[in-house]
């Protein structure tokens, strides 16, 4: 379409001193590249000639800016809780229960909002903490804190595993 929209009408246009180009083919190419030229403040969407024949459209898509990182709110990269004295200490084979995969989809959980935030949150504190084998408490579980303490924990423990080679997909993967 490039051609039929721009080139013709330029070429019409510039062939002035030509034989056999009078007055009136230079008006209607000067109305053929008007058309194609106002085309697009004539209809709706926009769109140039070129995007109707095609039956395309131009999208602009906004980036996504990157969320906060997670792990270093709740505890550092060392699996050690913050300066706030958390309770929540796990060991190695706790943190072993899981891999990638429920790593990522406890993320998903903690970025959630919503109104069931709450209870969402503590039954996935409960059945984290049954997988995983953490004694019951003598006081109630904070679920987000445990939650967040855990995905730091997990992360970090995931992260140090693969600088080793030992990638580990999901809670089925045995590697």
């Amino acid at each position: 379409m490039r051609p039929v929209e721009v080139f013709i009408p330029i070429l019409l246009l510039f062939a002035d001193g030509e034989a056999g180009v009078e007055g009136w083919i230079q008006l209607c190419s000067i109305v053929w590249a008007a058309v194609f030229v106002l085309l697009p403040l004539f209809n709706k969407d926009r769109l140039r000639a070129c995007d109707i024949v095609a039956g395309t459209w131009v999208v602009a898509a906004p980036k996504g800016a990157l969320l906060p990182d997670m792990a270093t709110a709740a505890a550092d990269y060392s699996g050690v809780p913050t300066t706030d004295a958390s309770p929540y200490m796990f060991t190695i084979e706790q943190l072993d229960a899981y891999g990638i995969y429920e790593l990522q989809t406890l993320e998903t959980v903690l970025r959630q909002d919503g109104l069931n935030l709450g209870a969402t949150r503590e039954v996935v504190c409960e059945r984290i903490r049954q997988k995983i084998g953490w004694p019951e408490p003598d006081t109630p579980v904070d679920a987000d804190r445990f939650l967040e303490t855990f995905y730091a924990a997990l992360r970090a423990r995931l992260e140090n595993r693969m600088l080793f080679n030992h990638r580990r997909e999901d809670k089925h993967d045995q590697a």
